[in-house]
């Protein structure tokens, strides 16, 4: 799940693994937005993260942040030198923030809604 990668994410940035945990953090934006809105069957991470805003269920900033996630994680994986404790962090920051969005936000709001019969 998401959440899973986010955390696996955060213990490796405090232990210093920054390459690993800025890998887990673009594991968790492609895992959180395929829970999210499971209709969209597009398996290219990008891709559907243009389409999650394209159909206004993210705003143009998420969108942004979720593709700046992507890309530093693409750079993780394939290009030196290893991400910085502090990209690392503000990754994490934004990871933290794009997953609030997506999942806490909406599951306040719903725990809030009167009861409907």
């Amino acid at each position: 799940m998401a959440a899973d990668a986010f955390i696996e994410g955060a213990e490796n940035t405090k232990d210093g693994r920054y390459s690993s945990a800025v890998m887990m953090f673009r594991r968790a934006i492609d895992v959180g937005t395929k829970v999210f809105e499971p209709t969209i069957d597009v398996h290219n991470l990008g891709k559907r993260i243009d389409k999650l805003e394209k159909d206004g269920l993210i705003t143009k900033d998420l969108k942004e942040w979720a593709h700046k996630i992507r890309l530093e994680g693409n750079e993780a994986v394939h290009d030196l030198p290893k991400p910085t404790k502090e990209q690392t962090e503000e990754l994490q920051h934004f990871t933290e923030l794009v997953l609030t969005y997506l999942f806490t936000l909406p599951a306040k709001v719903r725990a809030n809604l009167p009861a409907t019969e």
